[in-house]
């Protein structure tokens, strides 16, 4: 699969791929089943919020002339030689737009119009999942950014519903394979399990006590 996006692309050093936020669903209860299975609905692709510009995430090639990894995209140095840039496109193999390449936009250095821009492959982002994920989520914090607040303006604006998408779906039989697999290994098979019926609950429990007597971040 990654091959044929390269090709389709015609092997550019960047590939940067526009999110698709997958909406809760109403899922409460965390299940252990796959989440391309749970959650079906999105943003129309296109448009997020009042926004036509989506953030992405971007296949980087090792001969891409790095100056750092950003979260979203990599960077290289603004005064290198123009013939220097690297070859770098969108999901439909287009050359992202100038501002985008140089960085020029603070306002969107990691982002650009979605539109037309999916052509060969997306990035489905499940954000939210169930209400229970999110719970763990919320209390995990972010990595990238140590003070970020998944608070209720980052659910709702990845909680909209209008679209439903279910084309990952074709990849449920070879990931539910892949899965059985994996839990044919005893040790990994009885960690899951515990996991799913012991950890988790004590934890969702837990933090829905902490919530309801007032103590986060205490």
């Amino acid at each position: 699969m990654m091959q044929a996006l390269i090709d389709a692309c015609a092997n550019p050093q960047a590939i940067s791929l526009s999110f698709q936020f997958f909406a809760n669903n109403g899922v409460d209860a965390f299940q252990d089943r796959p989440v391309i299975e749970q959650f079906t609905h999105s943003h129309n692709p296109d448009l997020w919020c009042a926004e036509t510009a989506i953030e992405v995430k971007t296949l980087v090639r090792k001969d891409f002339p790095l100056q750092y990894f950003g979260a979203h995209r990599p960077f290289f140095r603004a005064k290198l030689a123009k013939e220097k840039r690297p070859r770098w496109t969108d999901g439909s193999g287009r050359s992202v737009q100038q501002a985008f390449l140089m960085a020029a936009n603070t306002g969107r250095i990691r982002k650009f119009p979605a539109g037309g821009a999916r052509r060969f492959a997306t990035l489905n982002h499940y954000a939210l999942r169930s209400l229970d994920s999110y719970l763990v989520k919320n209390d995990r914090g972010d990595v990238n950014r140590e003070n970020r607040a998944f608070d209720l303006t980052y659910w709702r604006e990845r909680n909209d519903a209008a679209y439903e998408d279910r084309s990952i779906q074709r990849y449920l039989p070879d990931l539910k394979q892949a899965l059985s697999a994996l839990k044919a290994d005893p040790e990994i098979k009885a960690a899951h399990e515990y996991c799913v019926r012991v950890v988790l609950p004590l934890y969702f429990a837990t933090e829905l006590n902490d919530l309801s007597a007032g103590n986060r971040g205490t």
